[in-house]
């Protein structure tokens, strides 16, 4: 708006040196974000979700179809569901599953795929299904490698229908 007086605190049009106009956003990595109503560029301070406790990280966000997966560091796996904000909700889809490496994260054939605490899973709508049992002896000696968050990363090939995932060497 061009007219200062729509903000709060209101704008100066004029240099004045004893009134300062500062931008503060919170400091809340456990909140998401959305917008005004048809305003996709607005985002109102009030407009929040709150996933889980406020001291751990959303490290991810993925979209299916119906809802949206967030992967968090310590807490496991969330859903997100609804379509308007009268009926946003949050709930925990798998509090045992940890993310080990933020990039392994891929959004895949409507389903998202990680390297977690318990290997590489597969995570539905509803649910987390491990995939790594065949190779588990190959993925666990990494799980508590230091260095594995800076060497891992995942990536899907829709064409083959695959995912491959990146990471230390097994010796």
């Amino acid at each position: 708006s061009n007219d200062p007086a729509v903000y709060s605190p209101e704008i100066p049009t004029t240099y004045d040196t004893s009134f300062q106009v500062y931008s503060a956003t919170p400091n809340a990595q456990n909140r998401l974000f959305y917008s005004k109503f048809s305003e996709p560029e607005a985002f109102p301070l009030p407009n929040f979700l709150s996933v889980g406790s406020a001291n751990d990280p959303i490290l991810s966000v993925h979209p299916l179809t119906n809802s949206l997966i967030v992967i968090k560091k310590d807490e496991g796996i969330w859903r997100i569901s609804g379509d308007d904000p009268s009926n946003f909700s949050v709930s925990l889809i798998d509090a045992t599953i940890v993310c080990k490496a933020k990039f392994s994260s891929v959004l895949f054939s409507n389903q998202v795929q990680l390297l977690s605490n318990q290997g590489v899973c597969r995570v539905s709508e509803s649910s987390v299904e491990i995939l790594s049992r065949p190779i588990e002896n190959l993925i666990q000696y990494a799980l508590d490698d230091p260095y594995l968050e800076s060497y891992t990363y995942g990536f899907a090939y829709e064409v083959e229908r695959s995912y491959y995932l990146s990471t230390l060497d097994p010796q």
